[in-house]
């Protein structure tokens, strides 16, 4: 275990100095997008694609048909899957509303459901090297308490 803590020791250091190698500091003001961008692509490319899974805040799901991991952050859902080489964004179609992704591909339909309410209209999607990568953010519109009245049959 003790090995394990150094090696990430010595990857903190890296993963440290290259985010602050790059960032976009100075300048008329930070745009939030792009720090946020920025940040995303600088995880991804330090961490390795299993991290989700030792941690817990993730889940592997495979069907038989379309193999997706699900995880999410405190502004997003995201969901991953992995598509076998001949597979091109074409053959793909994603439907989406607030809590449920149906991802249709050459094999068949995927359901879906996301542990949150999401903003279907600012979802995005980016196809690489057989990833196909969702990332719907999280809606803000909370939807009021309603009461619901008891009946009484007495």
């Amino acid at each position: 275990m003790n090995g394990d803590w150094k090696q990430w020791a010595l990857n903190w250091r890296q993963f440290q100095k290259s985010l602050l190698d790059q960032m976009p500091f100075g300048g008329d003001g930070l745009n939030p997008r792009d720090v946020e961008g920025f940040v995303q692509d600088t995880i991804n490319r330090f961490m390795p694609k299993t991290l989700f899974n030792d941690l817990g805040s993730a889940s592997l799901h495979s069907s038989g048909r379309i193999n997706f991991e699900i995880f999410e952050t405190h502004r997003a859902v995201f969901v991953r899957c992995r598509f076998p080489e001949r597979v091109v964004p074409a053959d793909i179609r994603l439907f989406l509303n607030k809590r449920k992704l149906n991802i249709e591909g050459p094999h068949g339909t995927e359901e879906v459901l996301l542990p949150a309410d999401v903003k279907a209209s600012s979802a995005t999607a980016r196809f690489d090297d057989g990833i196909l990568e969702i990332r719907m953010p999280k809606s803000k519109d909370i939807e009021p308490l309603k009461e619901i009245f008891i009946r009484d049959r007495s």
